[in-house]
């Protein structure tokens, strides 16, 4: 069985059901060739790891007897500056919030997505795929494309100051990440509003808030010091009262 990104458009859940049937599939003397950026994955189903660099070979080993910041090395890119995760401090700061209280909405959603998006805001979008967040992104598009400001019960401000990005990191090799983690961060440092959905669990760590939809709702919003999978995932499948 071959795999090329298979995880790409799926959701958190969904990718760990595939990646399971993987690990099953193999256990019955099968094998898989799984092609995939998702280092956190290719570590978590793979026996060997094989790296391609400008369509050439460049290194095969044994998942276990080797770590990320080799595989990163392999591939050309530099591990500190590749971090996907925000642990190394490579990530975006957090927006100062004394500043950010002070600083004017640009982006305000009401009803059953209730959301504000503040000046040099980058929000994250997350949760299961086809939970309203998508929907979220097309009423702010409609609602900028009117150039009134309004448009049903969403508010934007000028529509060159904030960025709607629709899950852009689906399938992008880290290198490419990398740099546009960083254009992300300059561009809210001067002031640009961003509004994110990703099925890419370490984007949200280049996010200042994340709202995790469920049934179509915003069911809790967590800040980059309280993201974690366990959170996000609890409350994707909390009940949501109608």
């Amino acid at each position: 069985m071959i795999l090329d990104e298979p995880t790409s458009s799926l959701d958190g859940p969904a990718a760990q059901q595939l990646l399971a049937f993987i690990r099953e599939f193999v256990a019955l003397g099968k094998g898989c060739i799984l092609i995939s950026h998702k280092l956190l994955e290719v570590f978590q189903v793979t026996d060997r790891v094989m790296v391609m660099r400008d369509g050439q070979l460049v290194q095969v080993v044994r998942t276990a007897q080797t770590e990320r910041a080799q595989v990163v090395a392999a591939m050309g890119q530099d591990e500190a500056s590749v971090d996907l995760i925000g642990h190394s401090g490579t990530a975006r700061e957090p927006a100062d919030r004394a500043g950010q209280a002070d600083a004017p909405v640009l982006v305000s959603a009401t009803g059953r997505t209730p959301m504000r998006a503040r000046r040099g805001e980058v929000i994250g979008l997350a949760g299961l795929a086809g939970h309203g967040q998508t929907d979220l992104l097309l009423r702010l598009q409609a609602a900028a494309a009117q150039r009134s400001g309004r448009a049903a019960t969403v508010q934007v401000g000028a529509a060159t100051a904030f960025v709607l990005m629709d899950d852009p990191m689906r399938g992008v090799d880290v290198g490419t990440k990398r740099d546009v983690y960083g254009l992300i961060a300059a561009e809210a440092a001067a002031g640009r509003t961003f509004i994110w959905y990703t099925t890419e669990f370490e984007d949200l760590y280049h996010c200042d808030r994340i709202c995790v939809f469920n049934n179509g709702r915003i069911a809790g919003e967590l800040t980059r010091a309280e993201l974690t999978e366990e959170r996000v995932l609890r409350l994707s499948f909390d009940e949501v009262l109608a």
